[in-house]
């Protein structure tokens, strides 16, 4: 995300400022990142069919006292990591006029 924002000579410190940044840029049409995919990872945006967003289960592990993931929960993660640096790849290589 912050590669998306350094592409549009953006720079943030702050993660809810980033994902509203990229947010705006994809209401915008700026970007091409699907709604469905930043909300699953954005805490700002948590859709009522998700249970948690991937920033909330980080941040339960990260300063919790829990010492192990579930496999579903590790898988899941792993994919959505997957996809979105994919698609976030996607959107660097792409020439697009940002002016």
């Amino acid at each position: 995300m912050l590669a998306i924002a350094a592409k549009f000579g953006y720079e943030s410190r702050n993660q809810e400022c980033t994902f509203a940044l990229v947010s705006s840029l994809v209401e915008d049409k700026k970007i091409d990142f699907e709604q469905a995919l930043l909300d699953k990872i954005a805490l700002f945006n948590v859709d009522e069919n998700i249970e948690q967003t991937s920033i909330e289960i980080r941040e339960k592990f990260q300063y919790g006292t829990s010492l192990s993931i579930e496999d579903t929960v590790y898988s899941d993660l792993f994919s959505l990591a997957q996809d979105v640096l994919l698609k976030i790849k996607q959107i660097i290589e792409q020439n697009l006029d940002i002016k």
